[in-house]
């Protein structure tokens, strides 16, 4: 799986994607993320993981909380010796 581009925009099945259909504020996406984080946390600490190999671009309307995630995650699971690359939302990154 390439995790270098993560889109957040509902039904795009992405790690950080919420439902098709979804319509909810920065922070309902935030406990949404939470949700799946504390029912399966392997996707989302596997996608964290890849900033040690290139950074990660986030993209779509959730841009911003999404790479916030995933900040949180790799920090919370961080491997002690590599240095990550990093996570920046769209608008950050341009």
């Amino acid at each position: 799986m390439d995790y270098s581009q993560i889109d957040t925009t509902p039904g795009t099945r992405t790690v950080l994607s919420p439902p098709f259909g979804w319509h909810g504020t920065e922070s309902e996406y935030g406990a949404l993320m939470k949700e799946r984080y504390e029912a399966d946390h392997n996707q989302l600490v596997a996608a964290a993981w890849a900033a040690y190999r290139h950074p990660i671009v986030v993209t779509g309307p959730y841009a911003r909380a999404g790479a916030v995630v995933l900040r949180r995650t790799l920090k919370r699971h961080k491997a002690r010796t590599w240095r990550a690359q990093p996570i920046t939302a769209k608008e950050e990154a341009e």
